[in-house]
């Protein structure tokens, strides 16, 4: 099924929240919408370029963001946004996985994983080769870190937006059925960034 999300460029995030609710993040106006029962309704903004991680703990949902690598709280009940932190050296923030206490973001251009507390303070616990950490994924007290490879190839031979936008779609099967024409800026942001499709599984970091 494909859900029409406002007017909305693309749907890159989306994370599943308690009681049937879908979250997804989107661009090119940071907006995150509720799908619930087949419905759809806008939640929350965060003033950003894009939505590009999104993950659930408790009664918080958080926000990743590019081009400025500035993470939010979201309060799952009343959509009340705070700004969590925003991370040193990073302009990118992929992926977003809570292991119980604590946050874990991938980022760009750096490569690095941070660890971030609940009340905003972010430390390094990895530091890959590569510039970008597209993906994460924890295994018990183990935290899988996917970077880009060193040859992975920009996105800039995407040939025209219509083309990025289906390659997004592929990924999510959720896009919305608006107009293209206000990928704009966004589209030339995107070329900078490493292919992220297929990251390679990267090294065990530990979660503790």
């Amino acid at each position: 099924t494909r859900l029409a999300l406002g007017d909305e460029a693309l749907a890159y995030a989306i994370a599943r929240g308690p009681g049937g609710a879908v979250y997804v993040g989107t661009g090119d106006a940071g907006k995150i919408y509720r799908v619930r029962g087949g419905e759809v309704a806008p939640f929350a903004e965060t003033g950003q370029l894009l939505v590009s991680a999104l993950a659930v703990a408790g009664d918080t949902l958080y926000a990743g963001t590019l081009p400025e690598g500035r993470i939010y709280a979201i309060a799952l009940g009343d959509g009340a946004v705070r700004e969590l932190v925003k991370l040193p050296d990073t302009e990118h923030v992929w992926a977003l996985v809570w292991n119980g206490q604590r946050l874990y973001a991938g980022t760009g251009p750096e490569g690095k994983v941070f660890a971030i507390e609940p009340g905003g303070a972010a430390s390094v616990v990895y530091d890959a080769p590569q510039g970008h950490v597209l993906t994460l994924a924890l295994d018990g007290e183990d935290l899988y870190a996917g970077p880009a490879e060193p040859e992975a190839e920009a996105v800039a031979d995407v040939p025209d937006p219509d083309a990025l936008a289906t390659l997004c779609a592929e990924r999510l099967d959720l896009v919305s059925d608006a107009s293209l024409e206000t990928l704009g800026a966004w589209y030339e942001e995107a070329k900078t960034w490493p292919q992220p499709y297929g990251p390679r599984l990267g090294s065990a970091i530990a979660a503790e």
